[in-house]
């Protein structure tokens, strides 16, 4: 259970968040801080309500642009201007 809270994403707490309380609203709270128990119950959580929406297309990610990887610097300038709303992706 270890390397499973080291991994856990702020976007699938947020996800689990929208999913439970069903109001469609993404906000989430850091987890630096929180106890490694408490990560392993949130990744629990997310296991067994988060990953089987994603699995069933419930949940998705908002892409906002794909770049291929040799215009890494470009996606990396549309970040940085805080211009898009999603995700940017790098595709190899």
């Amino acid at each position: 259970m270890k390397w499973k809270v080291l991994f856990i994403s702020v976007v699938m707490v947020c996800a689990y968040h929208s999913l439970i309380f069903n109001c469609g609203l993404c906000s989430a709270a850091g987890l630096r801080s929180r106890s490694p128990e408490n990560k392993a119950v949130i990744v629990a959580e997310v296991e067994k309500n988060v990953w089987p929406a994603i699995a069933e297309g419930k949940v998705k990610p908002v892409v906002y642009k794909s770049f291929p990887l040799s215009e890494a610097a470009e996606a990396h300038r549309l970040m940085e201007s805080s211009q898009h709303i999603g995700k940017i992706l790098l595709v190899a």
